[in-house]
């Protein structure tokens, strides 16, 4: 009973070896566009695009707009992020990064009440 038990899960083993499929490999992705599409929910929305320039780095550009209305007010403004991405292993776009970045931010307001505007620009950055 044994050996028929032992020659049953050799044969089992051999013949789900057998239906294996082999490996496909896939072209790793050079371009990666990203859309948050939760913003536009509240008048936002950003779109980035990003493309790996070795394994280990990539660049991305961002740019995001802003048009909202509260009470009386209208508020818009835009928004550019270039970034460069130095990715810890040799998988870029895909893995742990570090991303020093660039920051151009123009806003505005228009009041109806009375003849309140302006504009505000800044530029900053970070890691």
């Amino acid at each position: 009973m044994m050996k028929k038990i032992v020659i049953l899960l050799l044969f089992s083993a051999f013949a789900l070896n057998s239906f294996a499929q082999s490996e496909v490999t896939v072209a790793p992705e050079k371009n990666v566009l990203k859309v948050n599409t939760l913003s536009l929910l509240v008048g936002t929305g950003s779109i980035f695009y990003e493309r790996e320039i070795s394994d280990l780095v990539s660049a991305q550009m961002g740019v995001g707009y802003m048009g909202y209305t509260l009470g009386k007010t209208k508020f818009s403004g835009l928004i550019l992020t270039p970034e460069c991405k130095f990715y810890i292993r040799n998988n870029a776009i895909d893995g742990f990064y570090f991303a020093p970045y660039l920051r151009y931010n123009k806003f505005g307001y228009e009041s109806k009440e009375g003849d309140n505007e302006g504009q505000y620009s800044s530029y900053g950055g970070g890691l």
